[in-house]
């Protein structure tokens, strides 16, 4: 007894009172991992599982930069990229990447936010080196003969543009280069590289020399003017950029020609409305708003021609023999597809609308027009306009805004959030292992859904159900409520009832309660907009309610109905076997149902939340 009265002599509230806070301090640590946890993930160290071999690729040019090189034209007339039976041949986990792939005498590069530059074997997919830089790089990288140029960017650094070693990913130097940089670098035909950006409301468009000599800066010509607005087209000799004092959507945009030796304004014209896109074809400018075409001499910045065309002001046109090929507009109540507009006709040739929303700017091969919307990665015959195949990724948002690039017969695609993939013909390679069954539950979102209400119940339930026992232990509480409950299990007489038989049905009766809970919390997540979803208005509030409100209605119904069994009715029907006053173990197994509920329910939350940013992200 004396033993007993020395345990007794700690307060049950202020036992419960350390198990709530130890729970709330592991809830949070947990809440801080999964925060930090995705900065943490980087490329995988090879090829991935089930990469098909590549066949001999045709030949095609490269992508060296940003819309496939300086006139912007987004075009490889050269390659014919896969033409049907379209899958990835490999698939690399990159990071979440804001620029497009770069592809280069067999190699792809891209860059991502948590500053790497990565170089991938463009047919197995292999990693051939990874650099880690300060920041993040959110452009597209340029490639060289020799060099790799990107630009890396952080809030406590000066936007850097750095050159690697294209073989090694050495870095062979690295420049502060004073302005915030907008756009990716390209590269013009004699190798130097441009860079544009924004300096306090002013264009500054920089070229660099990607191998300077020794202790000299890499500076080649700068240019500037009022404005800001897209990527500059940059040949040999001139500079071309788009800019102005562009308040309203209906402000004039004014286009800049620069001669490249003497950095001086060559000549101005301005178009009606707001543009930022521009490219150089078949010795013609073209920009466009969303309403008209301009075709302009590059010479002397004559218009040579207008046109009305429905086209979106925000993503630039590709442009392969004669024909430009662009997203057209999009908004509330009208229809988006993409378009085929015939520069020496004049006039629309077809128009595609099986692209429901185009997020990523055209690109052009031989045989057909390659672009994305918010759902999957399209390809459509030029001549046509007919839809040749899709393919839906399997990121979380199907398709990607970033810029396909065609080398050969292969589109590359990097994602914002996961991966890039080389799509072929015949290609099939997956993920594999845990990915394809996050994938799996991803497509099957209720059951996706139940399983992780399954895990977080199991998980919470034990948790819940081992702290509880340590309260019951340290604070001395009854044991008669779980020796009843094994003895109702075991169809035996409490007295044959064993220690380990109690604590048994402690944890099982744990279990079930928090996966009674989440039964319940699922039910109302999965059934509310089912139920509600055709009341439009009212179907918010309710869903609100499920993520916010109903959580501790279901834990009062599922924690404290088996307390009320307990209180009610067990302990009546064993009134006989009663080891301290029946008011006194009410009290203790109210506390312990409370802290139950402390415990279970927070960890079943952060089991599945963790479980749905696992799939979303993975």
């Amino acid at each position: 007894m004396g033993h007993h009265s020395l345990r007794a002599t700690v307060p049950p509230w202020r036992v419960a009172a350390v198990v709530v806070g130890f729970v709330l301090a592991v809830l949070i640590a947990g809440v801080a991992v999964g925060a930090i946890g995705p900065g943490l993930s980087s490329v995988d160290s090879g090829a991935i599982d089930g990469a098909v071999a590549q066949a001999e690729p045709v030949v095609g040019d490269d992508w060296p930069s940003v819309r496939g090189g300086p006139a912007l034209t987004g075009a490889n007339p050269g390659a014919p990229g896969p033409a049907d039976d379209v899958g990835p041949a490999w698939i690399v986990r990159t990071g979440a990447t804001g620029g497009g792939p770069a592809v280069s005498e067999g190699t792809l590069y891209t860059g991502n936010r948590h500053g790497d530059v990565i170089a991938l074997d463009a047919e197995s997919g292999s990693v051939e080196w990874q650099t880690e830089l300060e920041g993040g790089v959110w452009t597209t990288p340029a490639v060289t003969d020799t060099r790799v140029l990107a630009v890396h960017v952080g809030w406590e650094m000066a936007d850097t543009l750095v050159a690697l070693d294209r073989e090694t990913g050495e870095i062979e130097w690295e420049y502060e280069l004073g302005f915030d940089v907008t756009e990716s670098p390209t590269v013009a035909d004699d190798g130097s590289v441009a860079v544009a950006g924004t300096d306090n409301g002013e264009r500054v468009i920089l070229g660099v020399d990607p191998t300077p000599p020794e202790d000299e800066w890499p500076d080649l010509w700068r240019v500037t003017h009022e404005g800001q607005a897209g990527l500059p087209v940059v040949t040999d000799d001139a500079v071309y950029s788009l800019g102005g004092q562009q308040r309203t959507s209906e402000d004039p945009t004014v286009l800049h020609a620069f001669d490249r030796d003497s950095e001086e304004l060559q000549w101005t014209q301005s178009v009606d409305g707001y543009t930022r896109h521009l490219l150089l074809a078949d010795g013609t400018l073209y920009t466009h708003t969303s309403e008209r075409l301009y075709a302009v001499d590059p010479d002397t910045g004559e218009i040579r021609e207008e046109y009305d065309i429905d086209v979106h002001y925000d993503t630039p046109m590709a442009y392969a023999d004669g024909t430009l090929y662009y997203p057209t507009s999009t908004g509330y109540e009208e229809p988006a597809g993409v378009a085929a507009f015939d520069t020496d006709a004049g006039d629309v040739v077809w128009t595609e609308w099986s692209v429901d929303d185009p997020r990523s700017p055209p690109t052009v091969g031989s045989e057909h027009v390659y672009i994305s919307d918010s759902d999957a990665i399209y390809a459509i015959d030029r001549e046509s306009g007919t839809l040749a195949w899709q393919h839906r990724p399997g990121d979380p948002y199907g398709g990607t805004d970033n810029e396909l690039a065609v080398v050969d017969d292969t589109v590359y695609a990097t994602h914002m959030v996961r991966t890039t993939q080389a799509l072929t013909e015949g290609g099939d390679a997956r993920e594999g292992g845990v990915v394809d069954l996050v994938r799996w539950l991803r497509d099957n979102a209720e059951l996706g859904m139940a399983s992780f209400g399954a895990v977080g119940g199991l998980l919470g339930g034990l948790v819940g159900a081992g702290l509880t026992w340590g309260l019951i232990r340290l604070g001395n509480y009854s044991r008669l409520p779980p020796t009843i409950f094994a003895g109702k299990l075991r169809r035996r007489p409490l007295a044959a009832v064993s220690r380990r038989d109690a604590v048994f049905a402690h944890f099982l009766a744990g279990v079930a309660l928090s996966t009674v809970f989440g039964a319940l919390f699922l039910g109302i997540q999965l059934g509310l907009p089912r139920l509600f979803g055709p009341l439009g208005g009212v179907a918010g509030p309710l869903l609100l309610g499920a993520l916010f409100l109903w959580p501790p209605v279901f834990a009062a119904l599922a924690i404290g109905g088996p307390w009320a069994v307990i209180a009610y009715r067990w302990l009546p029907e064993h009134e006989t076997a009663l080891d301290r006053p029946a008011g006194r173990i009410k009290r203790e197994w109210a506390i312990v149902h409370v802290v139950f509920a402390f415990v279970a329910v927070p960890i079943y939350g952060l089991v599945t939340f963790l479980l749905g940013m696992l799939v979303f992200f993975v």
